[in-house]
């Protein structure tokens, strides 16, 4: 049987490496793929070959290259314009972390090794927090020169936040011998102020949080954390109507309730909250409302630990 051979230098299936193909080389530094370096070619067919995530920066220029892998990782806010594009052009929310790791393999030819690294990245449209296990490591021509920069990765962004999410929940759990006393507004004040408290201890996941008792449908108490007190006016927030139809609501309007909202650890503004309606006891009802992180999606595994 008569095999068919390409004729592309760069070698491989899937999305990137038809994009690789089809792109304009010789409109980069590095000129069409025909003048390519044997360094260059064989590391490119190497990064496509491999279904890790991979990501190569090549030449003095940074030239991208990126695996169906990575893909995975990166939204259109970047694909496919980064493919061949210049890595600070790419990454400049990023590049005072990365750019010296960059050097340090380009220039001296030093590995680095970075675990559940947190490397915020531009997606979705917003800043957003993703962590990363990688290593940057020099590719090296045939003197031994080095040429670019190899990154093997791992997005392990759903790991951290279920650790530390786990860990939050720990922290607030209420020891079921209390559960009793959960009888009158009395009872129920100093545990409602130790829930808010413990909290505060995940402001990544929790910006700020405020829980309102309603006993005979009257709001009688607001307990807070510090980074609730701009917000802390209850005429602002919809409990009642959250009280009375049990069903968690989400506010996407915060802006144009208390104007520009920031808190720890994020400069971004705070646009969305969470309001959970809680039945404690008896006559006594509540609110818990919680803040979204400006720097993560509130997808279904945030709305769960909510």
């Amino acid at each position: 049987m008569i095999k068919r051979v390409s004729a592309s230098r760069i070698i491989g299936e899937g999305e990137l490496a038809d994009l690789i193909r089809q792109f304009d080389w010789r409109k980069t530094p590095l000129g069409p793929v025909e003048a390519w370096s044997d360094a260059l070619v064989t590391t490119v067919n190497l990064l496509l070959a491999s279904r890790h995530p991979m990501f190569l920066w090549w030449s003095p220029d940074l030239i991208q290259f990126y695996n169906d892998g990575y893909r995975p990782s990166i939204r259109a806010d970047k694909h496919p314009a980064a493919v061949g594009q210049h890595g600070i052009e790419c990454w400049p929310e990023i590049w005072p972390i990365i750019g010296p790791q960059i050097d340090a393999v380009m220039s001296r030819g030093e590995s680095t090794w970075n675990t559940n690294q947190l490397v915020p990245i531009n997606r979705n449209g917003k800043l957003e927090e993703v962590y990363w296990t990688y290593s940057y490591s020099p590719v090296r021509d045939k003197d031994g020169a080095v040429q670019g920069t190899l990154v093997v990765c791992s997005e392990t962004t759903e790991q951290v936040l279920s650790e530390r999410r786990l860990r939050s929940l720990l922290a607030i759990n209420v020891d079921s011998t209390l559960q009793s006393q959960l009888s009158e507004e009395q009872s129920v004040l100093p545990i409602a102020e130790s829930l808010v408290k413990n909290l505060e201890d995940n402001p990544s996941d929790i910006p700020f949080a405020a829980l309102y008792l309603l006993p005979q449908g009257e709001i009688v108490q607001a307990t807070l954390t510090e980074s609730t007190r701009p917000i802390s006016d209850p005429a602002k927030w919809p409990l009642l109507a959250v009280a009375r139809a049990q069903t968690p609501l989400l506010l996407k309007d915060l802006g144009e309730r208390f104007g520009e909202l920031r808190s720890e650890p994020w400069p971004e503004p705070i646009s969305l909250a969470y309001l959970i309606p809680l039945r404690i006891s008896g006559s006594i009802n509540a609110v818990l409302v919680l803040g979204i992180s400006p720097c993560l999606p509130f997808d279904d595994r945030y709305q769960t630990y909510f």
